[in-house]
């Protein structure tokens, strides 16, 4: 019979650009989840391991909750419903700097909802004086009931400020099991991440264009032959052709420097020389299309026909 010990699943929620990202990545130690200037950037969950001496702690990324205005905004907010189903707490992430919003009041319904024990984590507190964190503090205690969280915990996950003391208040709440994964997950294939690279460098390039109307879409990884580079073919989606000229620039300036960019990230990410052909392409509408969301990988193939039979 395999030890027991403190083990559980944990999830990191919150609205956009509160620093759940980066929170995920402080805790880990490394970075798997984007990071981006413009909110939204994660649309799926990212899970990551965390082993201490007597302690295993599950973390789960998920995606901005948002208040949908289509069906992928509507997944993204399935994504975070199941991940709070099956984890064993919950840490609410705002940001100091801003008061409590209509989001997140709802957010706090979803959490209190699915039951999940919870902690609320005031972030940024590096960016606000002590006497300000704490006149904020109070507003969301009041603004989300005081009742309703576990512990309340300022943090800096940029500057990784209290996080040790917040690893200690979660491990008390976990319960006592055998550990979830006896050996290191597998890691995500390389697609995913040469995708996920490209996605971060793109939306922070042109993240004054609206990004989360962008998709990237990794079509093939050539290997090199010899002493060659790693040849690399990606889409950059937009949802409609209109807006395909802003992103190309005159006489392609734009994408050949946004691709630039990428290009290097994906030298770095497979520590190798790489050439990328990122081809700007559109697909009307596609944040509420089913096709186009199966083929990004939010919905499970197969989808438009199971609803057309309806």
């Amino acid at each position: 019979m395999a030890e027991r010990i403190k083990c559980g699943r944990v999830a990191i929620v919150g609205r956009g650009n509160v620093g759940k990202s980066t929170l995920f990545n402080s805790l880990l130690g490394e970075k798997k989840s984007i990071v981006t200037r413009w909110a939204g950037a994660t649309r799926r969950p990212m899970t990551g391991v965390l082993n201490l001496d007597d302690c295993q702690i599950v973390l789960i990324d998920t995606p901005t909750f948002i208040i949908p205005k289509n069906k992928l905004e509507k997944i993204m907010n399935s994504f975070i419903k199941g991940a709070l189903v099956s984890s064993d707490l919950a840490l609410m992430v705002v940001d100091a700097t801003f008061p409590p919003s209509p989001t997140e009041l709802q957010l706090c319904a979803r959490i209190r909802k699915s039951k999940v024990p919870a902690f609320l984590l005031i972030n940024k507190m590096d960016a606000v004086r002590d006497f300000r964190l704490e006149e904020r503090t109070e507003e969301y205690l009041k603004a989300f009931k005081k009742t309703f969280f576990l512990e309340t915990l300022p943090i800096s996950a940029l500057l990784k400020e209290n996080l040790d003391f917040l690893l200690k208040r979660i491990k008390l709440y976990l319960p006592e099991r055998e550990p979830i994964f006896k050996n290191p997950p597998p890691p995500p294939p390389n697609w995913f991440v040469v995708q996920e690279a490209i996605r971060e460098e793109v939306t922070n390039f042109f993240y004054d264009r609206e990004p989360n109307r962008m998709e990237v879409r990794v079509k093939e990884i050539r290997p090199p032959v010899g002493k060659g580079k790693t040849h690399i073919i990606a889409y950059l989606y937009v949802d409609n052709e209109k807006r395909m000229s802003s992103i190309i620039g005159y006489k392609g300036g734009l994408i050949s420097q946004a691709s630039h960019l990428a290009r290097l990230r994906c030298e770095r990410v497979l520590n190798q020389p790489v050439y990328l052909d990122l081809i700007v392409r559109a697909w009307e509408k596609w944040r509420g299309d089913i096709r186009a969301l199966e083929e990004f990988g939010y919905l499970k193939k197969g989808s438009h026909k199971k609803r057309s039979k309806r």
